[in-house]
């Protein structure tokens, strides 16, 4: 099945966890790990509660860092996975628009959207497009679903705010059920899904 490049955002709230988004998706369907195999309860609400897009080659989440001074080791976050982050927490609160974050259980589904690479041959690039070829490389899926800890809470409005306010959920414990997926795209980007579950 070919699978084409939505053009209205790649926001498609008439899909659930488990369900495949054909005009998008159809390099989902030749795969046995592909959402629409999964086996989600059938009471997951029918539209999404939020659908949540960054633009650009989704990163995974980098290594914890030490940096040791004298006798005292700190752990900290590389600069590059901290843009990645407050980027999309700035998207996290615009697609939430102002909404309160929930409070009960949620199930996520997150896409990579990864460029195609300049040097494929015309012949590889259809391939990638229909999903007869998928991306292997870096970065990896699951330090790209560590990323959406960004959306657990607001950035510190100045320096030594340590009030923590939730953006999509109060806790990621909520997190009930998480499917991800990494295919090629002519619009790199990453996109997260939250469902109400139940």
């Amino acid at each position: 099945m070919q699978h084409s490049e939505r053009t209205n955002g790649g926001q498609n709230p008439s899909h659930a966890p488990g369900d495949v988004d054909k005009e998008d998706r159809g390099a989902v369907d030749a795969h046995a790990g592909d959402c629409g195999g999964c086996d989600l309860r059938s009471g997951v609400a029918v539209a999404p509660f939020v659908v949540i897009q960054l633009m650009g080659e989704p990163r995974g989440k980098g290594r914890p860092r030490t940096r040791v001074i004298g006798e005292f080791a700190t752990i900290f976050t590389d600069a590059k996975t901290r843009k990645y982050e407050d980027a999309l927490k700035a998207a996290g609160i615009k697609a939430m628009g102002g909404r309160a974050p929930l409070d009960e259980p949620v199930a996520v589904v997150i896409y990579a959207y990864i460029p195609i690479p300049a040097s494929f041959s015309k012949k590889k690039r259809e391939a990638a497009l229909c999903g007869d070829l998928m991306p292997t490389s870096a970065p990896d899926l699951d330090n790209i679903e560590k990323m959406i800890d960004g959306l657990n809470y607001h950035p510190p409005r100045f320096k030594g705010d340590r009030e923590k306010r939730p953006i999509v959920w109060r806790n990621d414990s909520q997190i009930i059920s998480k499917q991800s997926m990494k295919v090629y795209s002519e619009q790199p980007r990453l996109e997260i899904t939250v469902w109400r579950w139940g």
